[in-house]
Parts: C-alpha cells; sequence; structure tokens
C-alpha cells in the first residue's frame, strides 16, 4: 500500500514513480508506502522510465533525454539533456 495513488518506474534501488493525482514525481519509502520526497516536474515536464543510480532516464515529449538525480528532484529543467535522434536512413 502506499500514501498517494502510486505508477512506478523502473529503479535499481529505490520505489520512484508518480502519484497519479497530481503527475508529479515522487520518492516512497519501501518500508511503510509513504512519500519521503516529491519533485516538482510532472510526467509533462520530464517523463521518468528507468532510474540507474543517480542518472535517470526517460523522454521530453518524443525525445529520449537524461537527468541527474539532483536536477530531477529540484525541478531544474536546465539539467534536462536531450538525446538526439539517430537517423537510420543511409
Amino acid at each position: 500500500e502506499t500514501e498517494v495513488p502510486f505508477s512506478g518506474v523502473i529503479s535499481d534501488q529505490y520505489v520512484i514513480g508518480y502519484n497519479m493525482e497530481n503527475s508529479k514525481g515522487v520518492l516512497l519509502n519501501q518500508a511503510d508506502g509513504k512519500v519521503v520526497k516529491t519533485s516538482p516536474f510532472t510526467w509533462d515536464d520530464f517523463l521518468l522510465m528507468v532510474v540507474v543510480g543517480d542518472s535517470y532516464y526517460g523522454n521530453v515529449g518524443t525525445t529520449r533525454a537524461y537527468v541527474s538525480a539532483e536536477d530531477y528532484w529540484s525541478g531544474n529543467k536546465e539539467g534536462i539533456v536531450l538525446f538526439p535522434a539517430i537517423s537510420t536512413v543511409q
């Protein structure tokens, strides 16, 4: 059980996902499901999909992206790095 309606992402060490009521990223306590911290980012800002250590990967719109854990939890949009699309046309 969780304190908020929750949808999780793939994470190597934490229970991280989205508060389904306000679409903001949340870190939950594994023992009791309570919210430990909330990100100012919503899934419209940065759609988090995978967490590996302090590296957060996801999408901004349809573009793949990366943001550090520090920037994600502080809401620093300038810290988002977009990955350029790779063309497969020769």
